[in-house]
């Protein structure tokens, strides 16, 4: 399963709870042309949410898009300057 999305492994749910954010997995990267580029994810952005899955630490998100196959359309909650939103990506190859 591929999003395009790479996590940061520095900010654990109490480095982010510390500074006041929510918890979640701190996108690092996002790739150009990829499905959470098209699905409007950023840099900086906090994961809360991945399908069904309440998302605290970047491992969470991990294993919940292992859970998922290309073609499979998941809706994603994220944080971003102070609001939360919610968007869905469409799983692609990471092939």
């Amino acid at each position: 399963a591929y999003t395009g999305i790479s996590v940061s492994y520095n900010y654990t749910s109490r480095v982010l709870q510390f500074y006041g954010y929510p918890t979640g997995a701190v996108v690092a990267e996002v790739d150009a042309g990829s499905p959470a580029e098209k699905a409007g994810i950023k840099r900086g952005d906090i994961i809360t949410k991945f399908g069904d899955t309440e998302i605290s630490e970047y491992t969470q998100y991990e294993a919940a898009l292992k859970s998922h196959y290309k073609g499979d359309k998941v809706e994603v909650e994220f944080y971003r300057s102070g609001k939360t939103y919610t968007t869905t990506i469409t799983i692609g190859n990471g092939n």
